[in-house]
């Protein structure tokens, strides 16, 4: 007898956009067992990079539907790259066939996690929920080629063992916030140079399965060494950095030094409290000197205007 298959689409970022639509014909439905198309959606803004998609590892837990004891785990599941390319975009994952067979199941998807003792010490969804991602030691920049941004995404009550063909869509979501930083100068007599940011009180951690009563210690706060800033255009500079989504308030300190004097700016008040899964743009504006004398002397304290946007990332 012929088995049945479910095809299982894993999204990464809005389900707008999708693979080419080719790809899903390479998908060869045997009689192997359940086929998964990871699907890792290509960057369409400008403010998207590609590494902010890649899948480095992979581990899926099933339970049955509603049941809190895992019943399939796959720890560093292999996958593949469906259009035969190295972009990391749609892979494939298959299953055994007896998970075909098994009934409706509890979905749970845990990408880029590079602990794996504690993947394989899973049991329970209990154990699920308490896995936390590496903790951070005053780095600089959550994103490494090696490493990955950690994701996390469920499917609840999948039925994998009928004819419908149609898409099972689990969307991943990166565990950290992204903000993108933008610096200007508004005048081009104080354009500063040796712009640098840190951000201070930013969360070492957070937990894969979101936990909503978790409030990090103050010992498990970071800050980031000085960042040095990209100039785009002369009076432009900007620099992207990630953050372990938190329920306590980071803040940046910026650095600039304008006519040989360095200045300091503390954004605090109107910083964004990150979200996974949330770029924040933050846009900060050194004007120009109010009164006539600062701005013949050169020495002044710089007059800032900031203003934050969030958007789902």
């Amino acid at each position: 007898m012929r088995n049945l298959h479910t095809i299982i689409y894993i999204l990464v970022g809005t389900l707008l956009a999708s693979c080419n639509s080719s790809y899903p014909e390479v998908i060869s439905r045997d009689s192997r067992g359940t086929t998964l198309l990871l699907s890792v959606l290509d960057a369409e803004e400008a403010d998207n990079l590609a590494e902010e998609y890649a899948i480095l590892n992979l581990s899926l837990f099933l339970t049955k539907a509603g049941d809190s004891i895992v019943t399939d785990k796959y720890v560093f599941s292999s996958f593949r790259a469906a259009d035969g390319s190295s972009t990391q975009n749609c892979q494939v994952i298959t299953l055994p066939p007896e998970v075909s067979e098994g009934g409706a199941k509890d979905i749970y998807v845990i990408a880029n996690c590079d602990n794996a003792t504690a993947l394989n010490s899973i049991e329970t969804v209990g154990d699920l929920r308490a896995l936390t991602t590496t903790k951070l030691h005053g780095v600089n920049n959550m994103l490494t080629t090696e490493r990955g941004l950690p994701m996390y995404g469920e499917y609840l009550n999948a039925e994998l063992n009928n004819t419908d063909t149609t898409p099972i869509n689990i969307r991943l979501l990166r565990l950290c916030a992204k903000l993108d930083i933008t610096l200007t100068f508004t005048n081009d007599t104080w354009i500063g140079t040796n712009n640098r940011f840190g951000i201070d009180h930013a969360a070492s951690y957070t937990y894969f399965v979101r936990n909503d009563a978790f409030v990090i210690d103050s010992l498990d706060l970071v800050y980031y060494p000085l960042i040095a800033m990209e100039q785009q255009a002369a009076n432009v500079f900007h620099h992207i950095a990630y953050v372990y989504e938190s329920k306590v308030l980071p803040f940046m300190h910026l650095y600039t030094v304008i006519n040989g004097k360095l200045y300091e700016y503390v954004a605090k008040d109107n910083f964004p409290l990150p979200v996974r899964n949330r770029m924040y743009a933050v846009e900060i504006e050194i004007l120009e000197p109010l009164s006539a004398e600062t701005r013949t002397s050169g020495d002044f304290s710089p007059q800032i205007r900031q203003t934050v946007s969030e958007s789902v990332w």
